[in-house]
């Protein structure tokens, strides 16, 4: 399935590389974890999580140099693509701006989430075409009209997300984030937000493996 090209330039800004993980040849990943529905398109996809690999949002990379027994790093910390856009609020923007990511692989449920400094964790999931994907800590929600703005702050305020920014070209679309580490996976807010059908459009920035026009879901490469 190919992404519009409204939403390729949507995602662009954000594009990054991630090495996959296939059940198939890496015996290091746990495929074997329940299966969650993820509502794009008006169709339902199904999504079996990994236990044993995740995404991390972290304020400083420091907080990852000791890590219980049994997590290792995959990738290194790294800084988070900046939002780049019209800012909702720029205080919000420039905290998230500073934060990092990383991706952990072992015994996942052995993470402290209390540790101060992590923000998120995201989870992985095996498609239905056996690709690799994470949910991070962000999400796209497209407006039915500009006028919906103080709709989604205040839905975005009770589900305790951030409003970041404005997509400067296409300006009913907009940038949240979250910053809370007991935080229901973002895959379940949307589901929950495309339900209320308050809103036009709302995705999670799934990152994967596959190039950007070609991944069925909106992606980081």
């Amino acid at each position: 399935m190919k992404l519009p090209n409204v939403l390729v330039y949507l995602f662009c800004s954000i594009l990054m590389s991630l090495t996959a993980c296939d059940e198939s040849n890496r015996p290091d990943c746990n495929c074997e974890g329940p299966t969650t529905m993820y509502e794009y398109k008006g169709k339902q996809h199904k999504l079996t999580l990994v236990t044993n690999k995740a995404y991390l949002l972290v304020t400083h990379p420091e907080i990852l140099s000791d890590l219980p027994e049994g997590i290792v790093l995959e990738r290194e910390p790294e800084k988070v693509p900046p939002a780049i856009g019209n800012p909702v609020n720029e205080a919000d923007v420039k905290r998230f701006n500073g934060y990092y990511f990383a991706i952990l692989k072992g015994n996942i449920a052995k993470l402290d989430l209390s540790k101060p400094g992590i923000l998120y964790r995201g989870p992985y999931y095996l498609d239905e075409e056996n690709d690799l994907v994470c949910a991070t800590h962000l999400l796209f929600v497209k407006l039915k009209k500009s006028e919906d703005l103080p709709k989604l702050q205040k839905v975005a305020k009770m589900k305790g997300i951030n409003v970041l920014i404005q997509h400067p070209s296409m300006p009913l679309w907009y940038e949240l984030g979250v910053e809370n580490p007991r935080m229901l996976p973002m895959v379940s807010i949307a589901n929950e937000m495309n339900k209320s059908q308050e809103f036009d459009i709302v995705e999670v920035a799934f990152m994967g493996d596959k190039p950007l026009d070609l991944y069925p879901f909106p992606a980081i490469k």
